[in-house]
């Protein structure tokens, strides 16, 4: 799935301007104009993978309290996603408070463009190697859950891929009629694979 940036700010053309900066770097954004509608995409919409997000939605308001409000909405709907604050109102007391509880980066109007496109890309590639651990990690919970069930692993506890590797080699030895020689410095281990072995084999 493409990853993809949610821009939101109320007033169009700030919304377009960085639509266009991030499309000339080949990164798929697209808009939301209201915080209603932000929480409404990053809900229905798995690939959104940052926002950038407006501190002030209304008119004549100039107290981020609107901006604040959303990021802790967002972070509601995805704990996980990087969001960067951008206004043309800087309050110090604010950005510090959101940083300190998950903002990826607080940034001012007017933007520099090479700044703040390196920081996305940055993010969006820092949440994509998240992503691939999570999923790494999880193919490794469902693979340990099937040995579980189909072997009788003695009572091992285990964690690491390495020993997970190791433990599904031994079973599967177990069912062929070769001889095993197990070596190891001592506490590695070796009295568990060779029960592990013994207990799988016919």
């Amino acid at each position: 799935m493409a990853q993809k940036v949610l821009i939101v700010d109320d007033n169009p053309a700030v919304g377009k301007a960085l639509h266009l900066l991030l499309s000339v770097h080949d990164i798929a954004a697209e808009i939301a104009l209201t915080p209603q509608a932000a929480c409404k995409r990053l809900e229905e919409d798995g690939s959104i993978a940052l926002v950038v997000q407006d501190m002030n939605f209304s008119e004549a308001t100039t107290s981020g309290e609107e901006g604040k409000a959303l990021f802790y909405r967002l972070r509601l709907i995805r704990p996980d996603i990087p969001i960067i604050l951008i206004t043309a109102w800087t309050q110090l007391e604010t950005a510090i408070e959101l940083v300190k509880s998950g903002a990826a980066d607080y940034v001012a109007k007017p933007w520099d463009d090479i700044k703040l496109v390196t920081t996305i890309k940055n993010l969006l590639e820092l949440a994509d190697l998240q992503q691939q651990q999570r999923l790494q990690a999880q193919t490794q919970l469902n693979e340990k859950a099937r040995l579980l069930e189909s072997a009788n692993l003695c009572g091992l506890v285990y964690q690491s891929a390495s020993m997970h590797a190791l433990v599904t080699l031994a079973v599967k030895i177990a069912r062929s009629d070769a001889p095993v020689l197990i070596t190891g410095p001592n506490g590695s281990g070796k009295e568990k694979i060779a029960q592990i072995i013994q207990a799988n084999s016919g």
